[in-house]
């Protein structure tokens, strides 16, 4: 309210707020949702925008929340931002609500990049038939090459743990031949991972061998370290079937 010099002690006497340490919070939720349906739709809405101010870099979660219900085109975004946050700490579950309500208020451009990354928090968490369905709605929404690339190589990722092999060899071969069309590097370095990863479980150990040593060169040659790491670990499953133990602990 922009009196940073208010006196609460009128609404404590009251039984209205009540401290609660350096601050002061509602008596109980009755007085908060009274006091909050008594505001107009515009008082409220810049309010929230000031909550929202306060918690940018305090609190992601309420960070967004504020930017929602203050009608900000930045909320979207901010709910991005705070799932990613969420991710780090392992909370797939609230990282997922947050993903789901950005969906339903962001702009139509906006909702590709949110989408795969709904897929990509399935992946992680291992529900792999919803992974394969949410990059598939990203593919469906996609707009630009990239986004569509990677919607595939997720379709494929999350067949992966499915055992719908056949079918993710095939979207391999529909990503790879947009992603060497854009000549998006790092994109060849998962599919040629991935696909490495399908033929090692059918037991073709030469291929699987060639498939993550491409995989180290595009993601080498792209600068991505996290994909130069999978790619080793591929190269040492497909050493070590092969025989080669020492080869494999390199």
């Amino acid at each position: 309210i922009d009196t940073p010099d208010y006196d609460c002690s009128g609404l404590v006497e009251n039984f209205l707020v009540r401290e609660d340490g350096p601050n002061f919070i509602f008596a109980n939720a009755l007085i908060r949702d009274g006091a909050y349906e008594s505001l107009l739709q515009a008082n409220r809405q810049e309010l929230h925008r000031k909550a929202a101010d306060w918690y940018d870099g305090r609190d992601a979660i309420l960070h967004a929340r504020h930017l929602d219900r203050s009608g900000a085109k930045e909320a979207a975004p901010a709910y991005l931002a705070a799932a990613r946050q969420s991710t780090e700490q392992y909370h797939y579950d609230q990282s997922l609500d947050l993903i789901d309500r950005a969906l339903e208020i962001s702009e139509e451009a906006d909702r590709a990049s949110l989408a795969l990354y709904r897929g990509e928090l399935l992946l992680t968490a291992g529900r792999g038939e919803e992974a394969v369905d949410a990059y598939r709605h990203a593919e469906e929404l996609a707009k630009e090459d990239l986004d569509r690339c990677d919607a595939l190589i997720g379709q494929a990722a999350g067949l992966r743990l499915t055992g719908g092999r056949a079918e993710a060899m095939d979207i391999l071969s529909r990503a790879e031949a947009i992603a060497r069309d854009a000549d998006f590097i790092v994109a060849l370095a998962q599919i040629h991972y991935y696909r490495g990863n399908l033929l090692f479980t059918e037991g073709d150990r030469e291929g699987c061998l060639d498939e993550h040593e491409k995989a180290l060169e595009f993601a080498g040659t792209a600068e991505a370290p996290e994909w130069q790491a999978h790619a080793l670990s591929g190269l040492g499953d497909a050493y070590y079937a092969r025989g080669k133990i020492a080869a494999a602990h390199e």
